[in-house]
């Protein structure tokens, strides 16, 4: 199921969405705009990270969803 920019999501797709990332990284790169070409490196800084997120489907707001559910609770049990 393809979802925004096209990337599908899912633990088996992530081959998928590596290649179809790196072609479109590559097509950008050929842009004679200078921001760009920022954009794409920057992009490919984090390329593990972004494609982990359709492997996971967990953002760091969850994770800190989570923690302060942990807290709160560590907290009443102490008092």
């Amino acid at each position: 199921m393809p979802i925004g920019c096209g990337l599908p999501y899912g633990k088996s797709m992530k081959p998928v969405s590596a290649k179809r990332l790196d072609r479109l990284s590559r097509w950008m790169m050929h842009s004679r705009l200078t921001p760009m070409k920022d954009f794409v490196r920057l992009v490919r800084g984090y390329c593990n990270k972004i494609l982990n997120y359709f492997k996971y489907m967990y953002t760091n707001a969850v994770i800190k969803g989570m923690n302060s559910v942990i807290q709160n609770l560590k907290e009443s049990l102490i008092k």
